[in-house]
């Protein structure tokens, strides 16, 4: 995305909330790869946390596993740091994510569906949440977080025969 289309892209998070950019990432294979994912939260524009992490190679991983467990590290932080009651607005650049947590798309399994399952479990704490779709090219901190683990990874090959060994 080009500097004047992001800039006139309609992003304009409110001045008072609390605010969850959330990405996760899954290489070199997708699904079976190794999972990063990262969340930035801010509040009055300054950051106030940031989280990422790495899962090791595994078949049940991929990106869409990666970007629930992003969201959801995200919203397990703030119900753990009382911002409960605080007007929430969660911006991500997964479509399948945020439409399934605006209920425009439904879920009913896939490798994602525990996550999927644990975010919907944790909405009714929140009484003002909202969820936004965005451009990667603007959930750049958070991008940056989900890739920052994923350096020097193998690809993994699932015909293997020793592929037994991950689980």
């Amino acid at each position: 995305m080009d500097k004047e289309r992001r800039k006139n892209y309609p992003h304009n998070p409110h001045p008072r909330a609390t605010i969850l950019y959330f990405e996760g990432s899954c290489e070199p294979n997708n699904p079976g790869g190794t999972i990063g994912y990262g969340a930035v939260i801010k509040k009055n524009g300054q950051v106030i946390h940031t989280l990422s992490g790495r899962i090791e190679a595994s078949r049940q991983n991929s990106n869409n596993v990666a970007e629930y467990l992003a969201l959801t590290k995200g919203l397990e932080w703030l119900l753990d740091n009382d911002h409960k009651n605080d007007r929430i607005e969660v911006y991500g650049d997964s479509a399948l994510v945020i439409n399934q947590m605006n209920k425009d798309w439904g879920a009913s399994g896939g490798l994602y569906y525990e996550y999927y399952r644990d975010a919907l479990d944790m909405l009714p704490h929140f009484p003002d949440i909202k969820f936004r779709w965005i451009p990667r090219e603007i959930n750049t901190e958070a991008d940056a977080l989900s890739t920052s683990h994923l350096t020097d990874i193998p690809k993994t090959d699932w015909s293997d025969p020793d592929r037994n060994k991950w689980k």
